[in-house]
């Protein structure tokens, strides 16, 4: 008999997104180009980690990254910084930056801040505008999900 096992994917949500950021300013991680940042709603989940390492490296790599909060899902009403990995010098594909946030974490910022901080965005550096990167995001959700399929998962 064929046991079918869903324990990680029914306590985590883990997707992986190609980031090309075409630019050495910072930009919020996007699977489309930038018109659609990457977000995390912290009303399903309450911890969330990013893992971003480098893909093509033209230059500099990824310069910093960070883990921004906001009142909508596009990253843009009272953004606020919640982690950051500070100067970095990913040059190399075998380099990652690891970050890492609670719920609790965002809220303390945001009664600080007087905001109410719901979403999660990522914005990233790089210090080449042709470098690009893959964004690894690890969420625990609140309450385990269920119905979920190989392919579809999120």
């Amino acid at each position: 008999m064929a046991v079918t096992t869903q324990y990680f994917g029914s306590r985590f949500f883990i997707k992986n997104y190609d980031h090309d950021p075409g630019a050495t300013t910072a930009v919020l991680a996007s699977p489309d180009g930038g018109t659609t940042p990457i977000s995390v709603d912290l009303n399903s989940y309450h911890r969330v980690a990013i893992s971003y390492r480098p893909t093509i490296v033209g230059g500099a790599g990824v310069t910093l990254v960070r883990i921004m909060a906001s009142t909508d899902s596009a990253g843009a009403t009272n953004a606020t910084v919640i982690k950051t990995s500070g100067a970095v010098a990913g040059d190399s594909l075998n380099d990652t930056v690891f970050l890492e946030c609670n719920a609790e974490e965002v809220a303390q910022i945001a009664d600080a801040a007087g905001v109410s901080l719901r979403y999660l965005t990522f914005e990233i550096t790089h210090g080449t505008s042709t470098d690009e990167g893959n964004l690894t995001v690890i969420a625990e959700p609140r309450f385990p999900r269920d119905a979920l399929s190989a392919t579809a998962i999120t």
